[in-house]
């Protein structure tokens, strides 16, 4: 098993990861994705399929000195979890956030039930829950693919 940036000939991959972690998309929506975004994607690949993925946010705010990182998405395939491939997705993660000079690494996690594994998880690697999140959408959401961007 190795980790590498993502690309786009691991869009459906990526789609079938997203699902299983509740954001149902298609192949050529992640490719649009993957296009368009500043974070750097990473996957687990084994025996050549792809099997994990995390994706790792860098901003800068004013409220701290240095650059923040934010770990917007991990999964594992359901069929390989339990078996070290979040630990060293994370793992890969921390270190391009430090080598990237970020203060530190967060996340967010809903709180339902289905989660506390993934939360007992981020605590075993040292992260500590220090906030709520609040969320209101901007404008109504269309869930089309194909709607056309504002």
């Amino acid at each position: 098993m190795r980790v590498r940036s993502a690309c786009e000939r691991d869009a459906g991959h990526i789609a079938e990861l997203l699902f299983e972690l509740g954001y149902p998309t298609d192949e050529s929506t992640t490719v649009q994705r993957l296009r368009g975004s500043e974070e750097l994607v990473l996957v687990a690949v084994d025996e050549g399929r792809v099997i994990g993925l995390a994706a790792l946010a860098i901003s800068r705010t004013l409220t701290h000195a240095g650059p923040i990182g934010r770990l917007t998405a991990l999964v594992v395939s359901a069929a390989h979890r339990r078996q070290g491939v979040a630990r060293l997705l994370v793992t890969t993660v921390l270190e391009l956030a430090e080598r990237r000079g970020c203060e530190g690494l967060e996340l967010t996690s809903g709180l339902r039930p289905e989660r506390e594994a993934a939360h007992a998880f981020y605590e075993a690697l040292g992260f500590e829950r220090s906030s709520y999140r609040y969320w209101r959408p901007v404008r109504p959401h269309d869930p089309s693919p194909a709607s056309p961007a504002a």
